[in-house]
Parts: C-alpha cells; structure tokens; sequence
C-alpha cells in the first residue's frame, strides 16, 4: 500500500475520519437521550441566533464548522506525531484532541451556559474528543510514510550522503 507523505493531506483524512466516528458516538448519546447537545448542534447557537441555529442552514452550518475544526485538529496531530516521532501516539493524540476541546470548550461554556449545566453531555464530550484522539493517531501513524515519524532525520543521514550533497553545492574540501 501506498503511503501519504503530504502532512496537510494525512492530517485531514485522519480528522475527518475520526470526526465520523465522534459524532457518530455523538449522536446515539443524543438520541438514546443522554446528552441533549453534540458538538455539531452546539455550534449553530453560538453563530447565529436561536431561532435561525434550529434551521437547515443551522445544521448545515454546525457540520461544516465541527468538520473543519477536526480536519485541523488532524493537521496538528499530524505535525505533532512528525516532529516528535510516532510512539506513545495514542496518548499524543488524546492529548491534542482534549486540549483543544479544552479552549474550544471554555469559548462554548461562555457563550452557552446552558451547556455548563449538561455534566452527562460535558462527559460525553471528553469521552468522544479522547476517543477521536486515539483514532486520528491510528490513521495517522498506518497511513502516513515512515519518513514523517523520523526524528532528528538529518542526523540518521549516512556520511557518504552528506559527503555526496556537500560535491553536489560544491563545498568539498578535496583537491
């Protein structure tokens, strides 16, 4: 199988992938009655004004929002995973998820208090963003080329390599 090299691309794919399954989780909590908001319905109501959020274009306006906001979260998983190598990357990955829920979060509570009073939403909310972390790092780490996860790469490079670009900018020392 063909590997991605580009980071903005794989960062992308794996969030929204990921976000597939959050909101899936998401929306059964809704549904079976747990949680009365996911974050795709939270959105709308900080945008726009009540009666508008409830509307298609409110809904609309939610998913393109949540989706754009876990393509990024999937592009800084990406960076963070390439500059600091892939093992540990569930962890990695739960982290970046929750700390950006975190600051995405402090802005919903302000804006929405009564999104403060939901501790069943506010839980699910951690569990889905943590669950979303682990399963961006999976996407990341199996379809991204070995190459991005490589520390420190210009140390890993052979002499002769270094030697053959120093001939190829004309720096060598050699008569």
């Amino acid at each position: 199988m063909r590997r991605i090299k580009d980071r903005l691309i794989l960062g992308l794919i794996a969030g929204f992938s990921a976000n597939l399954i959050k909101e899936a989780i998401a929306e059964t909590g809704v549904r079976t009655g747990i949680t009365k908001y996911s974050c795709r319905r939270m959105i709308p109501f900080i945008l726009l004004n009540k009666k508008d959020a409830a509307t298609w274009k409110g809904k609309v306006l939610g998913t393109t929002t949540d989706f754009t906001l876990a393509g990024l979260t999937g592009v800084l998983l990406t960076y963070t995973l390439s500059f600091t190598g892939k093992d540990y990357s569930h962890l990695k990955g739960i982290m970046v998820a929750n700390g950006l829920l975190d600051q995405v979060y402090i802005a919903f509570a302000r804006l929405l208090p009564q999104v403060r009073q939901d501790p069943n939403g506010n839980l699910l909310c951690r569990g889905i963003h943590t669950i979303f972390g682990i399963t961006a790092a999976s996407i990341i780490t199996f379809l991204g080329d070995h190459t991005l996860f490589e520390k420190n790469r210009s140390r890993n490079r052979s002499i002769e390599e270094m030697e053959t670009e120093k001939e190829r900018l004309g720096l060598s020392l050699k008569p």
